[in-house]
């Protein structure tokens, strides 16, 4: 997060050497992340010290963010790296500790077929948690959109790559983890992506108006992730959970526990 914030400062300060007439203005500032990305994006506001006001972004756009670095690493390996005291593990970034202090307009375009970082990972209250990690954005200005995939298009595809603009240097195994179009961009990457960007950029198109600047003929965003029928996993849940029972039964019995 500190190296991301550094870069940018130097970088700023290297046009403004290069080209003079930038060092009399404020630059305006979009911060754009996907992915892991995504959430130094929407930690950003929360990082900056007071001596860095001129990088305070007008507006923040991100793509599948994660709410959490841990996210998608396996519970024996956040211990394991905890153990051996590695900051990634024993500090991790997380929307809920970060998403109180983002006030700026914040978008977040979601694949509904993200299997990398479920989209319900947004919106749907943990177990043990106080609220969805969508809430603890305290943004008033925020829109959460999710992009659907097209059955009867391939290259409208709503994965976790949406933002990538090419994805040919996956395996193929990797690549079926990753999803999206092998090579070159996924459609979405060019009718909604880039073009939003624009607009927040040029325009500073604020987040709940940003759906007003699609070709609704082409492509599908919604503003609520409809349900999936899940009913094959849960029948497979209850029987392997049966079975988990039985053969600890039959250890109990033949041990002669019971």
């Amino acid at each position: 997060m500190d190296d991301a914030i550094d870069l940018t400062e130097v970088s700023l300060e290297r046009l403004t050497q290069d080209y003079p007439p930038l060092g009399s203005t404020e630059p305006d500032v979009v911060i754009f992340g996907h992915s892991l990305g995504g959430l130094l994006a929407l930690s950003w506001q929360s990082a900056l010290e007071p001596n860095q006001k001129r990088l305070e972004p007008l507006q923040i756009f991100t793509v599948e963010p994660a709410p959490s670095t841990e996210l998608g690493i396996p519970g024996p390996i956040i211990l394991l790296l905890k153990l051996f005291s590695v900051p990634f593990a024993t500090e991790p970034l997380e929307i809920k500790d970060t998403g109180g202090k983002l006030t700026l307009p914040v978008t977040i375009l979601h694949g509904a077929d993200d299997e990398i970082v479920p989209p319900k990972e947004w919106i749907k209250r943990p177990f043990f948690g106080k609220q969805a990690n969508y809430d603890y954005i305290a943004s008033t200005t925020k829109q959460l959109y999710f992009s659907l995939s097209d059955p009867n298009n391939s290259e409208l595809e709503a994965f976790h790559n949406q933002a990538v603009t090419n994805t040919g240097y996956f395996s193929p195994d990797l690549f079926e983890q990753f999803g999206s179009v092998k090579n070159g961009a996924n459609a979405y990457n060019f009718i909604i992506i880039w073009p939003w960007l624009l607009g927040v950029v040029d325009k500073n198109i604020l987040p709940q108006d940003l759906a007003s600047e699609l070709p609704p003929e082409i492509v599908k965003v919604s503003l609520t992730l409809s349900k999936k029928n899940n009913a094959t996993k849960l029948v497979l849940s209850v029987l392997l959970g049966l079975a988990g029972l039985a053969a600890i039964g039959y250890w109990a019995w033949s041990s002669g526990v019971i």
